[in-house]
């Protein structure tokens, strides 16, 4: 009973996700007829999202909380930076959960008989719970650090760019024009903000809050308080480009330290072993073939 509630439950959410998916492309013909623009649904549903993304947020939201802190430490600016939709993640959790569970429920009653059956299918509703997740925090991860890695070397070329006269949003323009990566995708989208008429200010903080990574924000602050107070923005990105130098250089050294604790296990578990067989089992088998073990029990 529970294996086809989980089944008609699973092909209702099918059902709803293929109809969105059409309803979706018939409001993208609409919005290029009115707007001139094929991809303007793209920049609507990042404010906005699916119908199946708004149902599950509603529920979502109904059921528990959603704050930064069930997200771990990721803000849903950061997430739809990255390409995650909070609300879509939901879904996929839902969805691949119901698959799952429906599954092992069937494979655990023909297996194990139908008692069985619901402990199963739990178990398998919750693998599938966890799995969308642990895709989402490796790709954010990920992003973070890609970010880390590229901001000196941003910081660098912006640096050039003003010294060869450019202002601060010439010079990022020409660092975007150069560059490619999440870095330069989110001062991309900071340029379009001002473009289109946000304080440059505001722009700065959304790009920060984008990005996720603290020494961007940092780095922002530090940008903002500059044109603020007419300081050398110059000045200002080129020493937080030698601080960040300095913290990666320390990031790896301390993972060089750590390898030498890391390369421990696999010396005792695969290494040692074998040079134990290599040297000790031949003398071994030679004390066991020429007796001299049965002389000394004597």
């Amino acid at each position: 009973m529970a294996a086809a509630l989980l089944l008609v439950l699973n092909l209702g959410v099918w059902w709803y996700a293929l109809r969105a998916s059409s309803l979706a492309r018939e409001v993208d013909v609409r919005l290029a007829r009115y707007a001139g623009k094929p991809g303007a649904l793209a920049e609507v549903r990042r404010f906005r999202g699916s119908p199946l993304a708004r149902l599950v947020g509603l529920l979502a939201g109904r059921l528990k909380p959603r704050s930064a802190a069930r997200r771990r430490q990721y803000t849903v600016q950061e997430m739809q930076a990255a390409g995650v939709d909070p609300a879509r993640l939901d879904a996929m959790r839902y969805v691949l959960g119901t698959t799952l569970g429906v599954g092992a429920a069937a494979a655990g009653a023909l297996l194990l008989g139908a008692g069985a059956a619901p402990g199963v299918a739990l178990v398998g509703f919750g693998v599938g719970y966890v799995l969308p997740g642990v895709r989402a925090t490796g790709v954010l991860e990920s992003r973070r650090r890609q970010i880390f890695r590229q901001l000196p070397d941003t910081l660098d070329l912006v640096v050039v760019a003003m010294n060869a006269g450019l202002s601060f949003d010439h010079a990022v323009g020409s660092m975007v024009a150069s560059q490619e990566g999440p870095l330069a995708h989110l001062f991309r989208m900071y340029l379009d903000e001002v473009s289109f008429g946000r304080p440059a200010p505001e722009a700065l903080a959304a790009l920060a809050e984008r990005s996720g990574v603290p020494e961007v924000r940092q780095v922002v602050a530090h940008v903002v308080q500059s044109r603020r107070y007419g300081a050398s923005l110059v000045d200002v990105l080129r020493s937080q480009s030698d601080y960040l130098r300095r913290i990666l250089r320390t990031q790896q050294r301390e993972k060089a330290g750590r390898a030498s604790v890391q390369m421990l296990f696999p010396l005792i578990l695969c290494i040692f072993p074998v040079t134990f067989l290599v040297t000790v089992a031949p003398i071994a088998i030679r004390l066991l073939t020429s007796g001299v073990l049965t002389q000394i029990s004597r």
